[in-house]
């Protein structure tokens, strides 16, 4: 016999949430009288210790209480984007990325359940930066200009950019031109794995949910997080060179945009120069066909196709190999970076936007190093048997249950049926990052770069329209997802660091530096 836990009111000083049982989970039943007139700053303020010491229940207790009592979900949405921007490193960790594709989810959930998304996000973002000092206040120095704050990113000055950023919001500067600044510094510094990019195209999202006032109290931590942007990789350290070949070609190449010039593109017959290319053929096959004139937005749909097919192919030894550096994560990272390549294009000249697309063109390519063997890769499976009821909901189900079940064959040969059936996308793709938002993965990390991995292949599928092969993008997510728990556990990685330091053991790296492009 189950026993329903006693409802007990904990003293505040003691700081645990309002509503939890003996053994910490949150109760649904309505707050105490008591608590009616507590002030949002005092939430706010009871949810910032709760994430402080990684509390989930406490977290979930918060979040719902604040739903359901219908406060501002913008105030919480800026107090949540501003917890991660004050920690060190925040705006790059992957728990950024899960708190905003969150945010944006949940405009598509039940009122009800309009609290999920957020608590979960909250939850991953506390696991992962819980123990974080707190970044002392920006202060405003300098100009503001974005010949300033482009100097002091190049420069890789931290403070300074923060400083500048900051001005130039003092000074009265448009949120939304600042905001382009820095989308213009990252496309130009993207950092290892693209980075800074998938960082700044939530800024949108975030805007969205929290308004201007929550973009403006962050705008300058991001500033300070392109500046102390990452590049230790061979591949991010050999960029600047490869773009310095063909730079004086860009202008060109913009001007060569020519609509009419994609209807004589054959994306299928393009597609493997990217993926298989030896030496620098995908380099060379990307310029011609800017130089051509194919649209740079079908360009970029068929740079995530082969970020698809990558994540596809990616060979499951890699996993728990610790003589390599790479895992599953950085096949999953691909996909997650040529979305934001395509989003950004609306929102950078082509000028501006090229010499991130070659990034990652070369990134995808140089890739290749993760592939299974042909012979061993998985072909994607047939449509599962169609089935008569033509109810989506069913259907759905078993696409989710088959994920959670580690079936990655199973939930694509069903998700391919339901394309035959043409059952509406819209609930799919809902219930698809609604999956993506349960316990997925055992860590944190690997949690949160699931539901950014979901959120990309569903902005990719739609963004493919008419594509013949517009369902790849899902099927590798759905494949990556049911796959084993992503990473590599802590007492795994703590033995490779402490061999690695000792001498013990010399991990490589399969992404190497990348071809030169001449």
């Amino acid at each position: 016999m189950r026993h329903t836990p006693k409802q007990v009111q904990l003293p505040a000083k003691q700081g645990v949430g309002p509503w939890l049982d003996h053994l910490g989970r949150p109760l649904t039943q309505p707050l105490l009288p008591s608590l009616e007139m507590r002030t949002d700053d005092a939430v706010l303020a009871a949810l910032d210790e709760a994430m402080r010491f990684a509390d989930g229940s406490r977290i979930a207790a918060e979040i719902i209480d604040w739903h359901a009592r219908g406060r501002r979900t913008d105030v919480l949405a800026g107090a949540l984007g501003a917890w991660v921007a004050n920690r060190p490193g925040g705006m790059l960790d992957p728990a950024w990325l899960a708190l905003a594709d969150a945010l944006r989810a949940a405009s598509d959930f039940d009122p009800a359940r309009a609290a999920l998304p957020w608590l979960v996000a909250a939850t991953l973002v506390a696991e992962r930066l819980g123990g974080r000092t707190v970044l002392a206040p920006a202060t405003a120095a300098g100009d503001g200009s974005a010949t300033e704050l482009a100097a002091h990113v190049a420069a890789r000055r931290g403070a300074a950019a923060e400083s500048s950023a900051a001005a130039a919001i003092a000074a009265g500067r448009p949120l939304a031109e600042i905001e382009h600044d820095l989308l213009t510094l990252a496309a130009a510094n993207p950092g290892d794995g693209g980075v800074t990019v998938l960082a700044v195209t939530r800024l949108a999202d975030l805007r969205a949910a929290a308004g201007e006032a929550g973009v403006a109290a962050i705008l300058p931590r991001f500033a300070r997080a392109l500046a102390e942007r990452p590049e230790h990789l061979a591949y991010t350290r050999h960029h600047a060179a490869r773009i310095a070949a063909v730079s004086g070609r860009f202008a060109a190449m913009a001007a060569a945009e020519n609509p009419e010039k994609g209807k004589a593109f054959a994306e299928p017959k393009f597609r493997p120069h990217v993926l298989d290319g030896k030496g620098d053929a995908p380099y060379r096959a990307s310029v011609k066909a800017l130089e051509f004139g194919v649209p740079h937005d079908v360009l970029a749909q068929s740079l995530s196709l082969a970020a698809s097919e990558r994540l596809l192919r990616f060979d499951p030894r890699w996993q728990n190999d610790e003589s390599v550096v790479e895992d599953r994560a950085d096949a999953m990272q691909l996909l997650i970076l040529t979305s934001a390549v395509r989003r950004l294009r609306a929102d950078l000249t082509a000028e501006q936007w090229l010499p991130l697309y070659l990034f990652a063109v070369g990134l995808v390519h140089a890739s290749a190093a993760l592939d299974a063997p042909e012979r061993d890769r998985l072909a994607l499976p047939d449509p599962a048997q169609l089935h008569q009821t033509w109810d989506h909901g069913p259907e759905i189900a078993k696409i989710v249950a088959a994920m959670h079940k580690h079936d990655g064959e199973r939930a694509i040969a069903v998700l391919r049926a339901y394309f035959l059936l043409a059952l509406p996308e819209q609930p799919l793709c809902a219930q698809l990052l609604e999956a993506a938002l349960s316990d997925v993965a055992p860590q944190a990390v690997d949690a949160a770069r699931a539901i950014a991995l979901m959120t990309a292949a569903v902005d990719e599928f739609q963004a493919l329209a008419a594509h013949p092969h517009r369902e790849t993008p899902l099927c590798a997510a759905l494949r990556a997802l049911s796959a084993e728990p992503a990473g590599r556990r802590t007492a795994t990685l703590g033995s490779s660091a402490i061999d690695a330091r000792t001498g013990a053991l010399a991990p490589r790296h399969l992404v190497e530096s990348g071809p030169t492009l001449a």
